[in-house]
């Protein structure tokens, strides 16, 4: 018995030595395809099996099969996963196929854009004007743009003040009146008052007065409106990728392992090349090109874009202020993103005895290009008529190609017609470009016009441009193909030298042989403003023009000279801007826009950079107002710090600001006045201190440290300032007097410390 009791013992301790020898217990980190994805967890090696309890794997990104059979799986036994224990290192490194790891998506925004400000104000632009002749035939005209602004919106007027020496012509002629507000968020845009009307293919704009509505893609710039491919890729390993469109770098950024989209707009339009470049970690580059075409005119798949208008219609604008017609109108349009191929369109328009209706399509054909289609019918009270067009547009890096052909009958009426009844009956239009090598292109065009009184106009045309290291030259023909002794050929050659000079010459010569020669030299004026000129003149008669306009920092004037036909003709120009804001009034150039009223508090002639770039100095109130802002975009507005006086303190030399449309912003640098001094502090026997012991203000100023020959800098002084220095018994205390002095760092001292 004991002797079976022993094998028995001996054999159960075999099977366990050889179970333990078959199932290694490790704990490993894993490593998928180059990125850590576990902490270490528990394995049990059996052969090439690698076992692993499912939960402790289950969140951690490794492709699992949808069910279990146990609570454990093998990792060396997934499907298009290949597995490798590095003993060494301790890892289990899992390489799994791209197509089993999830999609990234890659995209090309800002997160840091400005909020828009929308601060309270209000401008006039003015335009004085002053024109006359030899023999004292003076005319004076001022234009004027009156505008408010805010949180609620924008209103504007405009008008011109004409007065004639022979009373001809004179008095005040108003041009548009109007409220407009927009709605960056929407993108919608509203406004009452004068305005025109929507744009269409196959009706004409017309002035109305009244209300509109619209959507605006401006308002948020951006925003993509057209259909653009989402660029696909997949990487073995973390990377790096690289998106080229046209060998110009597009995108870059990083992904891990797996499939990837980029979602990055092409600045182009029309063909292209994309290029994706994925650099792995170990160097590796994988590179695929794909060819695209990009439409800017098509809009995104279930995008709409649309206009509506109603009012009443404008006559003689720029005569009358004041004349409208009875009747009431209204138009509206639709456009709408079917596909990433094909947009649809329709317009409807109505009032006055007139109504149109109609409805067209742009479609991609491949990469091949864009094709348009109308139709069109439009009536009023007695007559009717049908409008079509067709046209084909083909854009790539070299070449550019487009057409258009339209129709229309006698009888076609649109909102337009009110004013003037149609008399182009056909118009035919062809163009083409190509960019040669070496900075050249070339390119000619057709054009023809029938008329419904059987007169046709035709032109045929061709250009040369080329670009070379000094200058740059270009030619062009013109020829009507109905009479063929009817053309001209023209020279131009642009010079430029100096530092804002440029020399042109420009020839033309007709079919009689007539011959004209202008010449011209011109300097161009910094950005920051200054002075311009140019002298032109015709070399076979006797004419000549010279003019000179100066841009300062609160207007901009002008004046000219011209001889023609034996007669002088003189004029003079002066333009700006009275901006009201922030409770004062400015004097600046004119605001087309968009402005930025510039602040640096208590201190004047600052530097201020727009874009890098100087645009003038704060006058002596620290003030400037920056013209030439563009609405909805991102602006670096900045001071030059290094002009700064050495006690004064800058929070941030450089802010980004959004304007809204006619509006201005402001935009306050935080310059205060650095209450500083370096102490030079002693001991009672006039050793300087040791370096490196702290300094305590008791006057409520800032804690220093002292610095090498006793000087220590202090900050936030009083005019009586206690200080004590040291820690311990070796503390010692002083007293000082400062006065502050502008663009002065004081040094006072020896002080001694008691």
């Amino acid at each position: 018995m004991v002797s079976i009791a022993r094998s028995s013992l001996f054999i159960l301790g075999l099977y366990l030595l050889c179970t333990e020898a078959m199932a290694e217990i490790l704990y490993l980190d894993i490593v998928m395809n180059g990125k850590p994805v576990s902490d270490p967890v528990r394995i049990e090696r059996e052969g090439d099996s690698l076992w692993v309890e499912v939960v402790d794997v289950q969140n951690s990104g490794i492709p699992m099969p949808d069910s279990f059979d146990s609570d454990r799986i093998d990792l060396c036994a997934l499907e298009k996963v290949s597995c490798h224990y590095d003993s060494a290192k301790q890892l289990l490194r899992l390489d799994a196929a791209p197509s089993l790891l999830p999609r990234q998506s890659l995209r090309q925004t800002r997160t840091d854009v400005p909020s828009i400000a929308y601060n309270n104000g209000a401008l006039m632009n003015y335009d004085l004007y002053a024109s006359g002749t030899r023999h004292n035939q003076l005319a004076l005209q001022l234009v004027h743009q009156l505008r408010g602004f805010g949180a609620w919106g924008v209103m504007e007027t405009t008008g011109m003040f004409q007065d004639a020496l022979d009373d001809s012509d004179s008095g005040y002629i108003r041009y548009d009146t109007y409220w407009q507000r927009e709605d960056p968020a929407s993108m919608h845009y509203y406004r009452a008052g004068d305005f025109v009307s929507g744009v269409s293919r196959w009706s004409r704009q017309v002035r109305l007065g009244g209300f509109q509505i619209a959507r605006a893609f401006r308002l948020q710039p951006d925003f993509i409106s057209y259909p653009y491919p989402e660029f696909t890729g997949s990487a073995v390993l973390p990377s790096e990728v690289d998106l080229y469109i046209n060998n110009v770098r597009q995108f870059s950024g990083s992904v891990a392992a797996g499939p990837f989209d980029i979602d990055a707009r092409p600045a182009i339009n029309g063909l292209g090349t994309a290029s994706i470049i994925t650099t792995d970690l170990q160097g590796n580059q994988v590179r695929r090109d794909v060819d695209l075409y990009v439409a800017t005119e098509l809009l995104r798949p279930g995008l709409f874009d649309y206009d509506f208008s109603v009012g009443f219609l404008r006559e003689a604008f720029g005569i009358d202020s004041l004349r409208y017609r009875d009747d009431p109108l209204a138009a509206g349009g639709l456009r709408y993103g079917l596909n990433d191929s094909v947009t649809l369109e329709s317009r409807v328009e109505g009032g006055g005895n007139v109504f149109n209706l109609g409805g067209g399509i742009d479609w991609k054909s491949g990469n091949r290009g864009v094709w348009s289609a109308t139709l069109a019918h439009g009536r009023d009270s007695d007559v009717s008529g049908w409008q079509g067009s067709m046209g084909y547009r083909f854009n790539s890096r070299r070449f550019g190609f487009a057409a258009r052909h339209k129709e229309q009958g006698r009888g076609y009426r649109d909102l337009g017609s009110l004013d003037v009844l149609p008399s182009v009956r056909r118009e035919i239009q062809l163009n083409t470009s190509y960019a040669l090598p070496g900075n050249a292109s070339l390119g000619g065009g057709f054009f023809r016009v029938d008329d419904f009184d059987g007169s046709r106009r035709s032109l045929l045309s061709a250009f040369y441009t080329r670009s070379f290291r000094d200058f740059s030259l270009s030619a062009s023909a013109n020829i009507n193909p109905e009479d063929h002794d009817d053309y001209s050929v023209g020279l131009n050659l642009h010079i430029p030298f100096g530092k804002r000079n440029s020399l042109r010459l420009r020839q033309v010569r007709d079919s009689e042989g007539n011959r004209q020669t202008v010449a011209s030299v011109s300097h161009s004026r910094p950005l920051e403003g200054g002075l311009s000129w140019s002298v032109s003149s015709v070399l076979e008669q006797n004419t000549a023009n010279a003019s000179a306009d100066w841009r300062g920092k609160k207007f901009q004037a002008g004046v000219g000279v011209a001889t023609r036909d034996n007669e002088q003709y003189y004029r003079g120009n002066l333009s700006g801007a009275m901006v009201y804001m922030d409770e004062q009034l400015l004097f600046g150039n004119r605001v087309a826009d968009a402005f930025a009223l510039v602040s640096t508090p208590d201190l004047s002639n600052v530097p201020v950079l727009f874009e890098n770039q100087l645009v003038g100095n704060t006058d002596d109130n620290g003030k400037l107002l920056v013209t030439g802002l563009s609405s909805y975009n991102p602006i670096r507005i900045a001071v030059d710090a290094g002009t700064l006086p050495l006690n004064v303190s800058l929070k941030a030399e450089q802010k980004e600001v959004m304007a809204a449309s006619l509006h201005g912003v402001k935009v306050d640098f935080d310059i205060q006045p650095l209450r500083g001094a370096v102490v030079v502090l002693v001991d009672s026997e006039g050793q300087f201190l040791k370096v490196g012991l702290p300094v305590r203000s008791l006057s409520g100023g800032k804690d220093a440290f002292v610095g090498w020959d006793g000087r220590t800098y202090l900050e936030a002084l009083q005019a009586v300032n206690r200080i004590e220095v040291g820690e311990g018994d070796t503390r010692c205390r002083a007293e000082f007097r400062f006065e502050y002095q502008p663009d002065t760092l004081r040094t006072i001292g020896p002080i001694i410390c008691q």
